[in-house]
């Protein structure tokens, strides 16, 4: 499975984001043994895979390091998963694919696949009004008189009010 090519020019600290269900990939089976003239039981767990690998400007897609999830039911459900693509910031033509590498077991699914651009700005707040004291399970409001964001080449942004609980 293998997105659109993405423009990672303007991008500062992308990132890849999807939900990956996890399931027991272990099957439990009864064999004859010709041997002793019983039925025994089989447990097979397969080792299925997902990669996660990166083409740019059209390129060969290759695996990204440490990008390799197992499917097994250590952790079962849906699972988030951030994978940083930082190495990949000011590339023109990126392509993102999971790649599945069964074992014998299942299905792979994947939901809610994102890419996002997380980048984390320092915040100056300047004054804070409000009583200096809070007690326990009281709800104190501190409007700010001036909070901004710099973004590098984007300007500054206004920041919402700050609640302190």
């Amino acid at each position: 499975l293998a997105t659109p090519a993405f423009d990672f020019s303007d991008v500062t600290e992308p990132v890849l984001s999807f939900y990956l269900f996890h399931y027991d990939t272990t099957t439990i089976e009864s064999e004859y043994n010709e041997e002793t003239d019983e039925y025994e039981t089989v447990t097979t767990t397969y080792d299925d895979l997902v990669k996660i690998a990166v083409s740019v400007d059209g390129g060969d897609y290759e695996a990204i390091d440490d990008a390799t999830i197992r499917l097994d039911a250590s952790n079962a459900g849906w699972t988030l998963y951030s994978i940083p693509l930082s190495a990949y910031k000011g590339k023109g033509k990126v392509s993102i694919a999971f790649i599945g590498e069964a074992a014998g077991g299942g299905n792979i699914f994947i939901d809610h696949m994102a890419i996002s651009d997380t980048y984390t700005a320092d915040i100056e707040a300047v004054s804070l009004i409000g009583p200096q004291r809070a007690d326990i399970g009281e709800e104190k409001e501190y409007p700010t008189m001036r909070c901004s964001t710099q973004k590098p080449d984007k300007g500054r942004q206004s920041l919402p009010t700050v609640v302190r609980r």
